[in-house]
């Protein structure tokens, strides 16, 4: 369901805020859900900045020292003759700031998993290939939260067979309506169309009814 494990280094003050990782979830609906368009509230997993520490992962503001590693810059200094380097401190992982007290809640990670009901809007027309962006609704970042990606399934319907935009189906008739003619009423989608049958109608013959195929997304 995650693009990859969760990774919390990196978000303190002193290091380059980031946005966090996207999240992909897939959307079952059915055929007639994709003709008319829908209103769907999911429940998501994520991670979100700890509320009991806002995120620093310390029991209390006390508990939360300058690294004295690098003194807090994050970065530590390194010397070469004529060159020098500077790179990030591997004791904070360049916060600047270590933890001497983890918070109770989040055991010093700064973020808590926790599910969301999320309602997103499922337009009309989308297909099995049709995706969608949920913005800032993926996991906590630094530098605010990813995006949700929506991967839409749409399922097979027993009757109605989808080939882009198109809907077709077999329809089976008596060989005295193929014969003499007449009318055939199909439940559609959206409504029940009728259908003129022409007399002496072979079987495999093909009938087109406009604007009864799926909407343009």
């Amino acid at each position: 369901m995650f693009g990859g494990d969760f990774d919390v280094s990196g978000m303190g003050g002193g290091a380059r805020a980031s946005r966090g990782p996207d999240i992909q979830y897939e959307v079952e609906i059915t055929l007639a859900e994709a003709y008319t368009g829908i209103k769907r509230s999911i429940r998501v997993p994520r991670h979100e900045f700890c509320k009991t520490c806002d995120g620093s992962g310390a029991k209390s503001k006390s508990a939360l020292k300058a690294c004295p590693a690098c003194k807090g810059r994050g970065q530590v200094v390194m010397s070469s003759g004529f060159f020098r380097m500077a790179q990030t401190c591997g004791q904070c992982r360049g916060t600047g700031k270590i933890i001497t007290e983890k918070c109770p809640e989040c055991s010093g990670h700064g973020v808590t998993r926790v599910v969301r009901n999320i309602e997103v809007s499922i337009p009309a027309g989308v297909d099995n290939d049709s995706q969608l962006r949920v913005r800032g609704e993926g996991e906590a970042g630094s530098g605010g939260a990813g995006d949700l990606y929506l991967y839409i399934r749409v399922a097979d319907h027993p009757v109605f067979h989808r080939r882009g935009a198109e809907l077709s189906m077999d329809l089976a008739v008596s060989f005295v309506k193929a014969a003499l003619g007449g009318e055939e009423t199909i439940d559609g989608l959206r409504e029940k169309v009728v259908m003129k049958i022409p007399a002496g109608t072979q079987s495999g013959k093909v009938f087109r009814l406009r604007g009864h195929g799926m909407p343009d997304v």
